[in-house]
């Protein structure tokens, strides 16, 4: 086959290779319904009662099948197909192998590394389908990749990918592993390599109505190859067993790249037939458009009749051409059959009428380049007015643009006036704001203060001066009986020193109220226990419970948080009438939490809230930034729950 038709094919190869990758739209339109079909059958085993397994891998299938058209759905199902895995560790490792499948469409690097996981997952398996998942799992680990190589790629899929493919013994899925090597080997013109991988997909695919398509294109594949080697009677042999095998689907026999491949193997004889069969059937499939690439064929036809010396054939279909409306009415086609006449009568030895075509095609050449000439320079004409107007627009513009800018800086001159008044009002605003409730936090401090201070003298007053004045009389009258031998049988005199007894008592309890001495000595913790434990009485079971209170808390803080406490302690044991009280006491970080809970009768906290003493524990959580939540409900006891902040600015110590 000479050179020039080699190049011939190539250019009818690469139109036709156009059509050749769709089917017909009866054919799509019967793919498109099979596809519903199958989703919606996946569907009903999704929402069957067959096994969970069972109806993971559809789940799955379904994903898999939506990830194109319906992102939302086809993740609702990826993650139903995981929850239905359970702990099935080969269901577990097909969710990571569908997931990565999601991530091929939106991160690359994400989908490499999910296919590699699941790869890992799929390895302790060794069933047929796991070969199947493991091969898919490597290559579109691969494929994922930031630097895919395509060399290495393919020996990836030969090495290692392939072998595991054929453990699986599926025949579809090794022919279509063998396909992607050979187009591989195709593109990279190794076509005696390349078409031994064809042909043996074609092998395993043949018979396949559901494999149909890839099995044509990897025998045409096949065919091609033969024919980029000049291996003819291998391919013509291969397009018969093909037409025999296309006979009954008429719709596929119309692709174009058959045709293509019908052609190719005819020799310079038959080329001429060759290219009108081409012609009809490609008028006869239904494309009518292109009459550019049909005026390309037809030259390229009486080219290869000048080619092969059939020099009155192609004449006579050259002469015929120039009456064709086709052809005649552009500049162009004329000048390639002028020179095509002339090759042809100086073939024949019909000098006179070469040189006559040979004048037309000078004549017309010219014409052409004159044509050109007059349009390059009325193109050159048009560029210099349009440059002056360009010009002009271009001064009209810098003017526009100057007013602009004038006017945007007067706007932004205007806006950053009204910013920074706005600002200043915002500043203003907030300093009020911030020394009117640092002025409050500093009057509440110093209220605070002096009534801890005045608490202090009250306690050491009670506790030094009456508290040692009633121990003093309560020894001088145990003295006095004494002396006076008075007998234990004297009730009235044991009922005295009895009360007096008690008063001391009470006299201390006050103290330790008014300045909890446990609390200066032994920490926050130790002096609510106390406290508890001094109030508790048969009748009224007192529980606390702390957690992880910090010995390290402001002396002030502690303080506080003493009194909030005996507040409500104290609230309620008076008015409750509750038999069980729970105080619970804890510490996050700088947060501290306060739970007060009794069994008692209950109040309304929108009313009588103000008259139980919360006043004085809402201003001290006020104080410490915290907050109080009351419920309760008549006669069903009482909770209280407060939280503070401990990380407040540090007041001054009142005690040392």
């Amino acid at each position: 086959m000479s050179a020039f038709l080699k190049d011939m094919i190539r250019t009818v190869f690469l139109f036709f290779s156009l059509i050749a990758l769709s089917p017909d739209s009866s054919a799509q339109d019967w793919k498109m319904r099979k596809n519903k079909i199958e989703m919606d059958s996946l569907a009903l085993v999704v929402r069957s009662n067959a096994s969970d397994s069972i109806r993971a891998r559809a789940s799955y299938l379904l994903s898999s099948r939506l990830m194109g058209t319906d992102k939302a759905k086809s993740r609702y199902y990826l993650e139903k197909g995981k929850l239905l895995s359970g702990k099935n560790a080969f269901l577990q490792a097909l969710y990571l192998y569908y997931q990565a499948q999601c991530y091929m469409i939106v991160d690359d690097k994400r989908a490499s590394d999910t296919y590699e996981k699941a790869r890992i997952a799929l390895l302790p398996f060794n069933t047929k389908q796991a070969y199947l998942f493991q091969a898919g799992a490597l290559s579109g680990r691969v494929l994922a990749s930031e630097n895919l190589d395509n060399r290495l790629y393919v020996e990836l899929l030969i090495h290692k990918v392939l072998p595991l493919v054929e453990k699986s013994d599926d025949s579809t899925m090794i022919a279509q592993y063998n396909y992607r090597i050979a187009t591989y080997f195709m593109l990279e013109k190794q076509y005696r390599t390349g078409a031994a991988y064809f042909k043996r997909a074609a092998k395993l695919l043949r018979g396949r109505p559901a494999d149909f398509r890839t099995f044509l294109m990897a025998y045409l594949w096949a065919v091609s190859n033969h024919i980029a080697i000049d291996e003819f009677e291998e391919a013509r042999e291969m397009l018969e067993e093909l037409d025999a095998i296309l006979w009954p689907y008429p719709s596929w026999t119309k692709g174009a790249h058959y045709y293509y491949n019908e052609s190719l193997y005819n020799d310079n004889e038959r080329f001429g037939k060759t290219l009108d069969a081409l012609l009809k059937k490609w008028e006869a499939s239904g494309h009518r458009k292109g009459d550019a690439i049909k005026r390309l064929l037809l030259s390229k036809k009486y080219d290869m009749l000048i080619e092969a010396r059939y020099y009155e054939l192609a004449k006579f279909f050259l002469e015929d051409m120039l009456q064709s409306k086709l052809f005649y009415a552009d500049a162009e086609s004329r000048k390639i059959i002028y020179d095509q006449l002339v090759k042809a009568n100086s073939g024949l030895g019909m000098m006179d009428q070469a040189y006559y075509w040979s004048k037309a095609y000078s004549k017309l050449n010219d014409s052409i380049h004159a044509g050109r000439l007059e349009e390059r320079l009325s193109e050159m004409e048009i560029k210099y007015r349009n440059a002056e107007n360009q010009q002009k627009i271009i001064q009209l513009e810098a003017e526009n643009e100057r007013a602009l800018l004038y006017s945007k800086n007067t706007r932004l001159v205007i806006l950053s006036l009204v910013i920074t008044i706005m600002l200043i009002l915002v500043l203003a605003a907030f300093g009020f704001y911030y020394y009117r409730n640092r002025s409050k936090l500093m009057t509440t401090h110093a209220m605070l203060e002096g009534e801890e201070r005045e608490r202090e003298r009250v306690a050491r007053e009670l506790h030094d001066g009456l508290g040692g004045m009633l121990a003093g009389v309560k020894i001088k009258l145990s003295a006095w009986g004494a002396n006076q031998e008075v007998k234990n049988g004297n009730s009235e005199f044991n009922r005295i020193v009895s009360e007096l007894d008690n008063s001391v008592k009470e006299l201390r309890h006050i103290s330790r109220n008014l300045m909890p001495e446990s609390l200066l000595r032994f920490g926050l913790e130790t002096a609510l226990k106390d406290l508890c434990e001094s109030v508790m009485t048969e009748k009224q079971y007192i529980d606390f419970q702390s957690f992880q209170i910090e010995s390290s808390l402001p002396l002030q803080t502690q303080l506080n948080v003493y009194r909030i406490v005996q507040e409500l302690l104290n609230n309620a044991i008076r008015h409750s009438g509750a038999s069980h009280i729970i105080i619970q006491c804890s510490q996050n970080q700088d947060t501290f939490f306060i739970t007060v809970e009794d069994n008692g009768s209950g109040f309304d906290a929108e009313v009588d809230a103000k008259g139980l003493g919360l006043a004085n524990v809402k201003k001290r959580v006020d104080f410490m930034k915290g907050k109080v939540q009351v419920e309760s409900v008549m006669g069903n006891g009482t909770t209280i729950h407060i939280e503070l902040n401990t990380k407040h600015k540090k007041a001054p110590l009142i005690f040392k």
